[in-house]
């Protein structure tokens, strides 16, 4: 039985440290910080060989070496050194939201930990079978007319960096999910004073002892919504913290995804609309993994800003319920309380922004595939060549 927040996304973030997203615990909420530096150093120091020897001995240098790959390593990077310097603030956050786990738990709402650990163990079976897939696909790609024992190797250096960084992504969409869930419970608790209040109306007694009702239900209810105002508020500080952890990486994601939808976009387009040869065997495989990356990363793309926009409508359906409650005739004092919840709310309404630039969300999505769909008819009518599709042949030795 999982008992604590920390203890159900354990094994993601045990990943997540073997990945370089984090310092390795042992136990946990101990973590070791000088055995993960040294890790990363011999892990880094081995990358870096194999990235040198796959370069110049397997002629796939354009693997490495092109440009949107050149972002993808650089995201990495950035992800793996914020993730280190604000390991504590996620620690931080995690507690914060234990907190309002137990605070939830004594208005009657049980502890969800071991669905989330369910979730997480499902996640990381998720992301290995993609890994997997991905390698193997683009492993089959670089062999299809030169075999090469090293070729085989190739993706699972080449494509690291790429896996690493959706590991990131599904790190802040688990913790996002779940803080959504909790806002879920907290519209529940207000509604169900909603619903209270209209059955009260329903089945109404003597004037005397309807009084007396509503002098004991208003003073419940002023205790109920203090304590459903404060942890409403703790949630949306502990968003915006998160966002403040995660969101230089996410940003540079979206740079990323815009580069790598362009460039998969424009490929697609010179092979079935601008076409003058044949369709080869070897030209169908390559359009076949072009599609399978294609759908892998707006599949990541729509998720994270599904996840931004559904918490931040969760966290705003709020004021929409607490109206509905401000309504129902409740004691002076009790209507002042949630007047003050609403304002507050809405003097800060909760969104997820990618370094002050945007707003992740469903406007964002719509204005980012405008984005690529414009740059990419400027690059078709400039007719600019692209060198990354063709295979160069081995030179026999391996």
């Amino acid at each position: 039985m999982t008992r604590t927040i920390q203890a159900a996304l354990s094994p993601l973030l045990i990943v997540g440290s073997f990945c370089g997203l984090g310092f390795f615990e042992y136990p946990l909420g101990r973590p070791r910080p000088y055995f993960t530096y040294s890790y990363f150093l011999i892990t880094w120091s081995l990358y870096a060989y194999l990235f040198y020897y796959l370069v110049y001995t397997s002629y796939t240098a354009f693997l490495f070496l092109s440009w949107f790959n050149i972002i993808i390593i650089i995201t990495a990077i950035v992800s793996m050194l914020v993730n280190l310097f604000r390991f504590k603030e996620l620690k931080m956050c995690l507690r914060k939201l234990s907190i309002v786990d137990d605070t939830l738990e004594m208005l009657g709402t049980p502890k969800e930990y071991q669905r989330l650990y369910n979730w997480v163990i499902g996640v990381i079976i998720g992301w290995i079978a993609l890994v997997f897939l991905l390698n193997a696909s683009d492993s089959l790609w670089l062999n299809y007319e030169y075999f090469s024992l090293i070729r085989i190797c190739v993706p699972f250096v080449a494509n690291h960096l790429v896996h690493v960084n959706t590991l990131n992504v599904l790190i802040w969409v688990t913790i996002l999910r779940y803080i959504g869930s909790r806002f879920q419970r907290i519209n529940e608790h207000i509604h169900d004073m909603l619903e209270d209040e209209r059955t009260k109306g329903r089945n109404k007694s003597t004037l005397l002892q309807l009084i007396d009702e509503q002098r004991v239900e208003v003073k419940k209810y002023k205790q109920y919504m203090w304590i459903l105002r404060h942890v409403h508020l703790q949630l949306c500080l502990i968003s915006r913290e998160l966002n403040k952890i995660f969101g230089i990486s996410m940003t540079l994601q979206m740079g990323c995804y815009f580069v790598i939808f362009m460039d998969v976009s424009r490929h697609i387009y010179r092979s079935y609309i601008d076409r003058n040869t044949d369709i080869t065997i070897g030209q169908t495989l390559d359009n076949l993994f072009d599609y399978i990356w294609a759908v892998v990363h707006n599949a990541k793309f729509l998720a994270l800003n599904l996840m931004c926009q559904t918490l931040c409508n969760k966290a705003n359906e709020t004021v929409a319920i607490l109206y509905k409650l401000s309504t129902k005739n409740p004691g002076e004092d009790l209507r002042e309380q949630i007047l003050q919840f609403i304002l507050q709310i809405k003097q800060r309404e909760l969104k997820f922004s990618g370094m002050g630039l945007f707003n992740f969300g469903y406007d964002f999505v719509r204005k980012f595939y405008v984005s690529v769909v414009t740059v990419l008819v400027i690059i078709i009518q400039m007719d600019v060549p692209n060198p990354h599709h063709a295979i160069p042949p081995s030179n026999g030795k391996y």
